[in-house]
Parts: C-alpha cells; sequence; structure tokens
C-alpha cells in the first residue's frame, strides 16, 4: 500500500482518536514553553492502535506544539515546532520493533493532515536493544505565528532533518 492509501486506513479505523489528539496537543494550555516547561509538561499521547502493516505491532504516538524559542533556546526565533514520535511494540512480547517508513509517513499524514505533513521533516529515530532497528521515528513541522507551516528556520540547529516531501519546500 502507499502511504496516501494507508493514511486513509488509518484515519477510517482511528479518526475520532486522531482528531481528540490534535485537539489536545494543539490547544493553546498545552503549547511547551518557559511557562510550561518540558518538565512539567506531560506528552499527549494516542495507543497502542494496531499496525495497519504489522499484524504483529501496536503504534503508539506522541505529540508536542512548542515554542520554537523555548525549543532551540534562541529568543530571535518566532513561531512553533510539531514533534510528533512514533514508536512499535510486538503485540504479545511487548518489546520495541520496527515499523516500515511508509507506515510511519502514514501515520504522519493521518495524525497532521496533509497541509502540516507535507512540510514535516523526518527528525530522527531511536534504535531497539539491536543496532539498525529503528523502533521509535520522529517528525517535525515548523510553524510560523499563525501556525501556518514553514521551513525550517536557518538558525535552528537541526541539520540532520530531511523534508518528507522535498518539492513541498520549493
Amino acid at each position: 500500500m502507499d502511504v496516501a492509501t494507508t493514511a486513509a486506513l488509518i484515519i477510517a479505523r482511528h479518526g475520532d482518536r486522531l482528531e481528540k489528539l490534535r485537539r489536545t496537543f494543539l490547544a493553546p494550555k498545552n503549547i511547551v514553553s518557559e511557562l510550561n516547561p518540558y518538565g512539567r509538561h506531560r506528552l499527549a499521547g494516542l495507543g497502542p492502535l494496531p499496525s495497519v502493516s504489522d499484524r504483529h505491532a501496536d503504534v503508539t504516538v506522541g505529540a508536542e506544539l512548542a515554542d520554537l524559542a523555548y525549543a532551540h533556546d534562541d529568543l530571535t526565533l518566532e513561531g512553533y515546532k510539531i514533534t510528533l514520535s512514533l514508536a512499535a511494540h510486538d503485540r504479545i512480547l511487548g518489546g520495541r520493533i520496527t515499523l516500515d517508513i511508509d507506515e510511519t509517513d502514514a501515520w504522519l499524514y493521518a495524525v497532521l493532515g496533509q497541509t502540516l505533513a507535507d512540510r514535516a521533516y523526518h527528525a530522527g529515530a531511536l534504535s531497539g536493544t539491536e543496532p539498525h532497528r529503528l523502533t521509535t521515528v520522529f517528525y517535525y513541522v515548523y510553524l510560523d505565528l499563525h501556525r501556518q507551516p514553514v521551513p525550517r528556520p536557518e538558525t535552528a540547529d537541526d541539520s540532520f532533518e530531511v523534508p518528507v516531501r522535498p518539492e513541498a519546500f520549493a
């Protein structure tokens, strides 16, 4: 299945939960900032939910919206940064497992919608106990003060980020 078809399937199965997650992490009271710092902030999450590509896997989703100046400790930055994390777990054994990148991209589109997901960046991954098995995948989306997607600020020192859809930034 391609990313769009997989995202549509995820939305069909979990649309209400995805909408609730969006409302929660995008709410003004939940923005990570000096007034609501990382130490006190609680990440909005969803799951475990069944994977659509691996019948043995469950997926958990974490999402947050942070004040960009606070997140990067740079008062010259304006706007916001969405961080989305996706992790897969073996449904029976409970350990972390790898998900196909097409499925993680599909979850990105299902959670954020096409407008935001088109402007997302792959922001790295964490591996489990075995090397080269990426079990938690991260995405970033940068927003201006009106919460419209923008390219990654040049001063944001996240040079490892790769656009999900490079043509969206052309």
